[in-house]
């Protein structure tokens, strides 16, 4: 049944070939010619992505002799397979495809080549390539945060969306700075063009700050959520009504998804006035940090007493039901006394 689902088209045998998985039934070489046919059909993507590699180098050659570099998606994939088996074995035919392969294959080969800092060069070149190829090449030179390769890419930031693209997903030292120095200079220029169009230019490009651990990135979130221009643009635009977006939301957003400003974040919370602590996401990212640092009876007068965790639950449906509920069951709750007879009475609205 395992080797008629490999060979059947369509997802239909998915449950099957799980099972085979779970089981490790690939380790019977009956099976070998089966599992590597499957690459033929894109449905069991997911399925040759895990079975093959599991097999490892006794399918190499085999899937290398269905190989075509001229060839495009199942080639592609084929090279990112005999890649994720044979590692460094494969860079040759890797360093191949950079010359000779279709635009598709040549891009996964980038892609890959992006874990390996020695061809830096080799990706740089690929920038001036088509555009796949070029976004791949980006990605990866981001990815390994060359400055050389971040340079020429950083002349383009303001006017490229793939540019902006690759230093979102980039975490390097290098790369936070010239993101950091371009929404700088952005943030200053928004300060004398207070308009929609600026301002969702500039929302846009805050994408960019995210999934960094920088301090440098960390202290411009702290600047822009410090002083007072950005909340006050958000009032400003929302008035003449095409606005719908909050840049000093947003700002505070990605601080606290970095994990690198919780203090600053429950500071900027005490500091509020009591209309601000009961705005969104503030309160809640606050009772998220005070809950894991402050006793019962604290915890209770600054989010309870004060009204301030009536409003989060208002705005956000299902807070209630999961306050007292962790993904994994680290954070207990500080509860007191005056707290659970809180809770009790508004239970009944929840029933």
């Amino acid at each position: 049944p395992v080797i008629n689902a490999m060979r059947s088209k369509g997802s239909g045998y998915s449950q099957v070939l799980q099972e085979a998985m779970d089981e490790q039934i690939f380790t019977d070489p009956r099976t070998h010619d089966a599992a590597v046919q499957a690459l033929n059909d894109k449905n069991l993507d997911w399925f040759t992505d895990n079975a093959l590699p599991a097999i490892g180098m006794p399918v190499y050659a085999r899937v290398l002799a269905d190989f075509n570099m001229e060839g495009k998606g199942h080639d592609a994939h084929r090279l990112h397979i005999l890649h994720t088996i044979g590692k460094e074995k494969a860079l040759p035919l890797i360093e191949e495809c950079i010359e000779k392969a279709s635009p598709t294959v040549k891009a996964e080969a980038v892609k890959i080549l992006g874990d390996y800092p020695a061809y830096e060069n080799l990706l740089i070149a690929c920038l001036k390539d088509k555009k796949a190829v070029r976004q791949e090449a980006m990605n990866a030179l981001a990815k390994m945060d060359s400055v050389a390769g971040i340079k020429l890419m950083a002349d383009k930031i303001s006017s490229d969306e793939d540019v902006q693209a690759a230093l979102a997903s980039a975490e390097g030292e290098f790369a936070s700075k010239v993101v950091c120095d371009y929404m700088a200079q952005t943030y200053e220029q928004m300060q004398q063009n207070r308009t929609i169009p600026f301002a969702v230019s500039f929302y846009r490009s805050m994408e960019m700050l995210k999934n960094k651990k920088s301090p440098l990135v960390m202290d411009f979130l702290k600047r822009l959520l410090s002083e007072s221009f950005l909340k006050n643009l958000d009032k400003e635009l929302r008035l003449q009504g095409s606005f719908h977006y909050s840049l000093y939301n947003t700002a505070l957003i990605i601080l606290f998804d970095s994990g690198q400003g919780n203090d600053f974040v429950f500071d900027l919370f005490l500091r509020s006035d009591e209309k601000e602590k009961k705005e969104m996401p503030l309160a809640q990212y606050a009772f998220t940090i005070g809950a894991s640092r402050m006793d019962a009876e604290d915890f209770y007068d600054l989010f309870f007493k004060t009204g301030v965790y009536k409003s989060i639950t208002k705005d956000s449906k299902y807070f209630f039901r999961y306050t007292f509920q962790t993904n994994d069951g680290s954070l207990k709750r500080p509860i007191s006394r005056r707290m659970a007879g809180y809770l009790a009475r508004e239970m009944k609205d929840f029933i």
